[in-house]
């Protein structure tokens, strides 16, 4: 796909714009020979976590920059801090996120300490209790939630 960016003031202007949008608006243009106002662009997906790492406060951002051969413009991805509004808005849905998860995660438990009996119920119950005293806010993206028992192939807890 052939894409095209609109420049106003030396600078891109909107987003990118297909060849036959660009054939729609401007029929007598030559694509060969395009005029001050319009460059050919090239889209540039999002790098993977591996080549752009982005941490709980950071978001990915793209912008339309000129590449390399000073004719094409592209997209140019880089890291952005979040600003004091955007990481309290982050946290707080993590802390939302993290309650879900350990009601969710409570209600199953408790379901299992109800219907099993020594040491399987036992079990359960010390996950439980650990679910009730773990702090899921003071350090809401980083929690190590309890494990469940284990059980063999025959169903028998493993110890």
């Amino acid at each position: 796909m052939n894409l095209y960016i609109q420049i106003k003031d030396g600078k891109p202007d909107q987003h990118p714009l297909i060849e036959s949008n660009v054939l729609q608006v401007w029929p007598d243009i030559d694509l060969n020979n395009l005029p001050p106002n319009l460059a050919k662009f090239r889209r540039i997906q999002q790098p993977d976590a591996t080549v752009l790492p982005v941490s709980h406060f950071q978001t990915a951002v793209c912008t339309y920059e000129l590449a390399e051969d000073g004719v094409t413009y592209q997209d140019t991805w880089r890291v952005k801090d979040m600003n004091d509004d955007e990481k309290y808005m982050v946290t707080k849905k993590q802390k939302a996120d993290n309650q879900a998860q350990m009601d969710s995660f409570k209600g199953w438990v408790a379901g299992q300490v109800e219907n099993t009996t020594g040491n399987t119920q036992t079990a359960w119950q010390n996950v439980l209790d650990q679910l009730n005293l773990l702090d899921i806010t003071t350090d809401p993206f980083n929690i190590t939630w309890p494990t469940p028992p284990r059980f063999d192939a025959d169903g028998d807890l493993i110890v």
